[in-house]
Parts: structure tokens; C-alpha cells; sequence
């Protein structure tokens, strides 16, 4: 993994009498004793999941934490921030009450996924690379919902992934109004090569253990994707300049492949850049899935979501109650008013369709964006498991023109390889 300036864990190897492995991050060892035990897991709170392109931290609380990007460039110094903190949005009726939880940015009383401790000894979060020997894999959490074959060995998504298991907190608190028996079982994934590099999977288990139905329940993913050039050296990078960061991002949607994407494009007031600063894109899209159990829902919304700049009733901090967290699932402001696209004038649920290479229809305007896309509601019946797959995906160009349509293919291809990752 080529460096940067974000702090990682060091990965260290550890010979085993009988048996060497590599000890990934949740690998405490390997036990060769008569040549019957396999590598033992253990789980960690924070675990970094990575190739030779993309490296994005995910947390036990079930929120994906500062990923980065390592682009090609003409004076390759430089990593770029591509996502600050994004996660899970969920809405939906149970016990004849709404209820509402989110992963992601900081909204208090309504942040609450807490880390499910599996009964498995230790539980926490699993790391698994497809070099390994997966039939020797010991402490497997498969009876608690880990992705596994019917002997209980692991069952690998991509080349590296990570398992955890998560639920709505149940502490007592008057500002939260979590789900019963609601497990949130979180799959991240990379591949290592190949059409898929520059891609994060992050697939979601929805399993009712309680006896109540859960209905008209909403599903989004979301919260602070950004943009942000980092030198990796002390001398002052190709593209990082204080003029050019996060602020300056603006988003999009795609309304015919139907994926909301970030960018930042040539400004009159920016500094003189080389057109290849703006030629990096992030898309991001929750993926119809067509194996058993899998969602495909229609797209529900691409809704505002403003930290700063823009209406203060679509902004992140207006967002307080359950009621907030499903008006904004559906689309609708935090007063529960539509949006409206200020070009033609209609309400409508899709933000931002313009064509920023063109500069037509309605456009974003320069800011620190939040994101959130949703899918249609659905009912989870108890006992039943139903999974959303979402992609994060980039695309590089020399030139924000030409990234435009290369973010297109990117996402067709994400499509054309579904066998990969639609299990």
C-alpha cells in the first residue's frame, strides 16, 4: 500500500512452527500444534481495508471512516481523502411506533448502532484476505450471521473483507427510538485487480430476530464524502492547495444509471491547477441485487443534505427526531416540504441532474457536501433476512471533462461484473 499521511496499524508476519501465516490486522496467530488447528481470529474495534489504489478505515460502530485514494499523477506525492464518515441510515414502523437509526455523522440521540457482541468468543470486527487458507480458519463467528459455506468455514466476498455485526443501541435514552431484535450484519469488501480496484463494497444483512414485524422500513447510505487533496511529503503537492479542498465539492446525480457522484471542478477563482487535479471522481450507488434475498428496490431519493451552505431546513443539523430521519430517507426537508429543482420548478426527489460538464439543468453549488441516497421502503418480517449491496466507486481522468463519462463506465462495468459481488 503506498503511503500517506493518514495513521495506519502495522501489519506484522509472525512465523508459526508448522505453519507461517500472514497476520493481517484481526490475526492474533496461527497454532500448527499437530496440524490440526488453523488460524485463529481476533476481532478488533477499528480495522483498515485496503489494495494498492483505495484504503478506508471501518469502525465498530459500523461507520466507514477515512478512505483514501492513491491516484496516478505526473508528480505522484499526493493521496486524496474521498470519504470522511459514511454509513447506514435507517426508518421504519415497529410496535406501531417510528423508529430511526444512523451510522455516519455526528446526530446525537440518533447515532445509535452499537457493536453486537457476537456469542463467539471475543467478537468485534473480522478481517479475512483470500490468500489465506479459508478451511483452517478457526473462531469463524458463522452461528452469529458471518458470511459462511454450510461446513461453517468463511465465505469470502472480493479479496479482503471485513465482517462485523451491529444493532440499534437499546440504552435508555428519551431522544432514541431503536428497533427490537434488529441485527445489522456489515460485509466490506475490495478486490485487489482488475475492473473492480477502484471500487468499496459494503454490503448489509437486515435480519428480524424479534416476533414483531418491522414495516415500511427505509434504507439509505450517506454522510460526509469529500474531496481533499493530501501531500504525502513536506513539500506542497501538485494539487493541494487551501483554495482547492472540501469546500469546493459539489454534487450530482445521475438520473439515467441512477448513482449520486462528488466532484470539483475549474473555478475562476482558483489557482492556476493543472486540468488533471480536477479529473478525479466518487460515485456511490445502493446496487440492485438479484441473488436470493438481495434488495432491488427502486431509488427512492438523492436528497440535500448541506452542512453550511444552502437551506437551512436540508441541512445536516436540522435533522433531530425519527420523524427527521424518515422525511429525509424520503426526500423531504426536515419540515417535511419537497424538494423543488430551481431550473424547471417541479418537485422532485432527485437533487442535482444537471450536467456539470456542460453546466446545464440544476447544478450543485461549491460547498462541504453531505450525501444520501435511499431506496424504496420495504417490510422485514421476523426471522427473515433481507441485504442491501452499496458501491463506492472513482473514476480518473486527465481532465474533469473526460472523468465525467469515465465515472459512466466505471459504474457499468461494477454492473457488467455483478457475479463478483452480488452473492
Amino acid at each position: 500500500m503506498k503511503s500517506n499521511n493518514y495513521q495506519h496499524p502495522v501489519l506484522n508476519p509472525r512465523s508459526v512452527t508448522g505453519l507461517t501465516c500472514l497476520l493481517l490486522l484481526t490475526l492474533a496467530g496461527c497454532d500448527g500444534q499437530g496440524g490440526e488447528s488453523g488460524v485463529v481470529l481476533t476481532p478488533g474495534p477499528i480495522i483498515s481495508l485496503s489494495n494498492d489504489i483505495l484504503e478506508s478505515r471501518i469502525e465498530s460502530d459500523s461507520r466507514i471512516a477515512g478512505a483514501f485514494f492513491t491516484p496516478d499523477l505526473s508528480e505522484p506525492n499526493e493521496s486524496m481523502l474521498l470519504v470522511n464518515l459514511v454509513g447506514l441510515w435507517i426508518a421504519g414502523f415497529q410496535h406501531d411506533g417510528l423508529n430511526a437509526n444512523i451510522a455516519g455523522l455526528s446526530f446525537p440521540g440518533l447515532n445509535q448502532f452499537e457493536f453486537a457482541q457476537p456469542v463467539s468468543e471475543g467478537g468485534g470486527l473480522y478481517k479475512l484476505s483470500a490468500n489465506e487458507a479459508l478451511q483452517d480458519i478457526e473462531n469463524w463467528p458463522a452461528q452469529d450471521g458471518a458470511p459462511a459455506h454450510p461446513d461453517g468455514s468463511p465465505k469470502m466476498y472480493g479479496d479482503e473483507m471485513i465482517w462485523g455485526l451491529f444493532r440499534p443501541s437499546n440504552e435508555p435514552n428519551e431522544r432514541v427510538h431503536n428497533f427490537s431484535g434488529l441485527n445489522v450484519g456489515m460485509t466490506s469488501f475490495v478486490f485487489h485487480d482488475g475492473l473492480l480496484e477502484k471500487t468499496l463494497f459494503f454490503r448489509y444483512d437486515l435480519t428480524n430476530a424479534s416476533e414483531n414485524p418491522v414495516t415500511d422500513l427505509h434504507l439509505g447510505f450517506g454522510g460526509d464524502i469529500d474531496l481533499k487533496w493530501n501531500s504525502r511529503t513536506s513539500r506542497e503537492g501538485t494539487c493541494e492547495r487551501p483554495e482547492v479542498n472540501h469546500n469546493q465539492n459539489q454534487n450530482g446525480y445521475n438520473a439515467r444509471k441512477h448513482y449520486a457522484f462528488t466532484y470539483t471542478k475549474p473555478h475562476e477563482s482558483d489557482p492556476d491547477l493543472a486540468p488533471e487535479c480536477y479529473g478525479i471522481i466518487v460515485g456511490y450507488s445502493i446496487l440492485d441485487m438479484e441473488s436470493t434475498g438481495g434488495l432491488s428496490q427502486s431509488k427512492l431519493t438523492h436528497r440535500i443534505l448541506v452542512r453550511f451552505r444552502g437551506p437551512q431546513q436540508f441541512k445536516a443539523v436540522e435533522i433531530k427526531t425519527p420523524t427527521q430521519v424518515l422525511f429525509a430517507l424520503q426526500g423531504l426537508s426536515a419540515l417535511g416540504e419537497p424538494m423543488v429543482n430551481p431550473v424547471t420548478g417541479e418537485v422532485t426527489p432527485f437533487a442535482h441532474t444537471g450536467d456539470p460538464v456542460s453546466e446545464t439543468g440544476w447544478l450543485d453549488t461549491r460547498r462541504d457536501v453531505r450525501n444520501l441516497v435511499s431506496i424504496a421502503p420495504f417490510d422485514l418480517l421476523p426471522g427473515e433476512t433481507k441485504s442491501m449491496t452499496v458501491v463506492v466507486f472513482l473514476a480518473q481522468a486527465p481532465s474533469f471533462a473526460e472523468a465525467v463519462p469515465e465515472l459512466e463506465n466505471a459504474f457499468d462495468s461494477i454492473i457488467d461484473n455483478r457475479q463478483r459481488w452480488d452473492y
